[in-house]
């Protein structure tokens, strides 16, 4: 888990190792020589693309009145991947993220984003509990917990598949790296928004799929490489790393339950990118 999370973020320090020139040249300069192909490019752009996510080992506090209280500690979980050419459409099943952005400047501009993250907790992994839950959902029987726990689905299961949603603003430094006849960009950028999650959880086979709920915030950087591939479209491919702050999450089986979760995530991208 480690090492693969590692790869989004080794990719976007190589990507900042090879801008390094070339954006003391040109950030923060009104010198825009090497922006030749950047300078005849419409100013609006709209990016649709597909994801990878990789998530950190997060604790999760949950908490429903007088049914459970307790914290799970260092809880892994994986995305769900395209499962086939199917999931290759708009708005599907797939992972997907949309950027809408406009170039107020040679080579910086403002975006506007939509992350659609899928996260589910692994089954049948062991972690730390500490708290106390019932037997029933009137109260009764009342268990002490402490210490290691293995999350059956018997006892736990706590996804944000109808997507951990992400809307975010960012600002972008687009650099040419290498101009016609095979030219190379790279977009470098930093966001921060809203997460809207729908999650879907069950705590002792209590629960159910809740509707969308604004439950936090979170911030992340980004690092790209363009080739265009025409006029107006341009393929990009990129690496995404961030911090997620989760403190009203709506779970169990009431509408008073809630859990607050903190994680770090890393995502591999390619997208398509439509000039206009």
């Amino acid at each position: 888990m480690t090492i693969i999370l590692h790869r989004p973020l080794l990719f976007i320090l190589l990507v900042l190792f090879c801008a390094r020139g070339t954006a003391q040249n040109e950030i923060g300069s009104e010198d825009t020589s090497g922006l030749e192909l950047i300078n005849k490019w419409p100013k609006f752009y709209f990016v649709f693309g597909y994801h990878r996510a990789y998530f950190t080992p997060s604790t999760i506090q949950l908490q429903e009145s007088s049914v459970f209280d307790f914290t799970l500690d260092k809880v892994k979980a994986s995305d769900l991947p395209l499962r086939g050419l199917k999931d290759l459409k708009p708005f599907s099943y797939g992972p997907y993220h949309l950027r809408l952005g406009y170039r107020y400047a040679s080579n910086k501009s403002i975006a506007m984003g939509f992350d659609h993250m899928r996260y589910h907790t692994r089954q049948n992994q062991r972690v730390d509990i500490d708290g106390y839950y019932h037997d029933t959902p009137n109260g009764e029987g009342k268990i002490i917990a402490s210490g290691d726990i293995e999350l059956s689905p018997e006892f736990f299961r706590f996804e944000h598949t109808d997507g951990l949603n992400y809307l975010y603003i960012g600002h972008d430094f687009l650099l040419q790296v290498r101009g016609p006849p095979l030219p190379l960009l790279i977009s470098l950028g930093a966001d921060a928004g809203l997460y809207i999650p729908r999650t879907e959880s069950y705590i002792r086979e209590r629960g159910g799929n809740k509707k969308y709920h604004l439950s936090g915030w979170g911030s992340s950087v980004h690092a790209h490489l363009q080739w265009p591939a025409g006029q107006r479209i341009v393929v990009e491919v990129g690496a995404k790393a961030g911090y997620i702050n989760l403190s009203d999450i709506l779970v169990g089986g009431s509408p008073n339950g809630r859990a607050d979760q903190e994680l770090g995530f890393a995502t591999i991208q390619i997208s398509g990118l439509y000039l206009f």
